[in-house]
């Protein structure tokens, strides 16, 4: 079975630029729920919820930097 995406650029650059960032996206996600999941198991250090949030933000901020995808284009 052969799949094509089809697009009308540049009106709907958005949306291709969605589809092709979807399996880096993917990556990311799973690579945060396992650190996600060692804390739970092994326990963190944070001292309180929001520091515990700020760390999560600064996680997908980092990634998907390095995977050069910025959410807010």
């Amino acid at each position: 079975m052969n799949v094509k995406l089809e697009f009308n650029l540049p009106e709907e650059q958005a949306e291709m630029k969605s589809a092709i960032q979807g399996p880096h996206l993917k990556c990311i996600v799973a690579g945060i729920d396992e650190k996600l999941r060692g804390w739970l198991k092994n326990g963190h250090n944070f001292k309180s919820a929001d520091e515990a949030i700020g760390s999560i933000r600064q996680m997908i901020n980092t990634e998907l930097t390095d995977e050069g995808i910025n959410l807010y284009e």
